[in-house]
């Protein structure tokens, strides 16, 4: 791995790839619950997730000729709790992690990759 540096000083990074982002309802805010893998690309994630997994993050959106398509997603609130979370993460770092809305904790989650 070729190490990064910013301004020469080396840089700790690690990247977050959502799944598709949606709106948490003012009433209803993100469950602090997600699923974080190292698997990348929707189908294969898809794939690897389990069925109580599958049940938290798909939703049913607006597809191509007004079809409705199976999505993986991911609630804004849970998006920004995670990149906080993974701040402290040091096990995230270098890592590239797919997230989606999920079973366990945020915390417990990220500690698993």
């Amino acid at each position: 791995m070729q190490e990064s540096v910013l301004y020469g000083r080396p840089l700790d990074w690690s990247i977050l790839c959502p799944g598709r982002l949606v709106d948490d309802p003012s009433d209803a805010p993100g469950t602090g619950k997600i699923t974080a893998s190292l698997i990348h690309g929707e189908e294969d994630l898809k794939e690897a997730l389990t069925e109580a997994e599958r049940q938290a993050a798909i939703q049913l959106l607006p597809g191509s000729h007004d079809g409705r398509v199976e999505r993986l997603c991911c609630s804004r609130d849970n998006v920004a709790e995670t990149l906080v979370a993974m701040l402290g993460a040091q096990n995230t770092v270098g890592k590239s992690v797919t997230l989606v809305d999920g079973v366990v904790p945020v915390a417990d989650a990220l500690a698993a990759l």
